[in-house]
């Protein structure tokens, strides 16, 4: 068995949350700090002193993470990682960042990475435990402007695709539902869709889909509307994707649960921008 092959067997591995995988929804951009509550709720007197947790975020610091990020901003209104006797480092990431390396290197205790990079790096041999996926939906889709109904139109079309991981999905996607397309390499944007070199572009939904949005709709002379926009998810084709899919190494597990000493979460509020803290049960 190739080792593509093999990468593609342990995302749907991955996909069907079989590595103690706990989804959670992508609205509120939540995460897992620890798994056992057994160990009971942490006290804001903190008499041992503040924990420390080194957390290593896949990109650049963006809202994104801002679930990570608000705990650690004075004045935001929101609890802090102090209120759980918690110091928390977040570290931001880069193009040349492997946020798995840094987990397995000792210099992260808890990272970010997309789960095909997950499924790799378990082919080779890591034990990494997932303890969360935030994201209930794809956040990765396929763009088009030429009004595709169905994906069977992109047949034999120019589809863009991303490099490190990301094609995979796509790929899966239009292998189940039996349509071949041309799948070309595509940067980090939509430049490639709108000169009309490709007919689809990969997008996030909250990141490159947003671009094609900014820009002059040619037909209206107005900003381009969503639904001048042809989507298609591979969620819709039942097609796994975890994407910042919260991972530790697993033999770190009991110590990492001592640590946070309850099962809790920070997150983000869309409707009032507020950073907060709840229990997960």
């Amino acid at each position: 068995i190739s080792r593509q092959q093999r990468t593609a067997e342990v995302f749907q591995r991955v996909g069907a949350c079989r590595l103690h995988c706990i989804q959670m929804p992508m609205a509120t951009a939540m995460f897992l700090l620890v798994l056992n509550a057994a160990f009971g709720l942490a006290t804001s007197a903190c008499p041992n002193g503040l924990d420390r947790l080194s957390v290593q975020i896949p990109w650049f610091s963006q809202p994104q993470f801002a679930g990570w990020e608000v705990p650690n901003s004075p004045g935001s209104g929101a609890p802090a990682y102090a209120d759980e006797c918690l110091r928390v480092q977040v570290r931001p990431g880069g193009p040349d960042f492997d946020p798995i390396e840094e987990l397995l290197s000792g210099r992260a205790d808890v990272t970010m990475s997309e789960g095909t990079h997950i499924a790799s790096a378990v082919a080779e041999g890591a034990n990494l435990t997932i303890i969360a996926n935030y994201f209930q939906r794809s956040a990765l889709t396929l763009a088009g402007l030429n009004n595709f109904t169905s994906i069977q139109e992109l047949s034999g079309k120019r589809v863009g695709v991303w490099c490190c991981g990301s094609a995979v999905p796509m790929k899966m996607m239009f292998q189940k539902a039996g349509v071949t397309a041309n799948f070309v390499p595509q940067g980090f944007s939509m430049n490639q869709l709108v000169a009309g070199d490709i007919d689809a572009a990969s997008a996030m939904t909250y990141n490159e889909l947003a671009l094609l949005m900014e820009e002059v709709d040619d037909s209206t002379n107005f900003l381009r509307q969503r639904s001048a926009i042809s989507e298609f998810s591979p969620t819709a084709f039942g097609i796994p994707h975890l994407h910042c899919t919260v991972i530790v190494r697993t033999e770190r597990l009991p110590e990492l649960a001592d640590i946070g000493s309850s099962k809790r979460c920070f997150g983000w509020d869309e409707k009032t921008r507020a950073g907060y803290l709840h229990a997960h049960v």
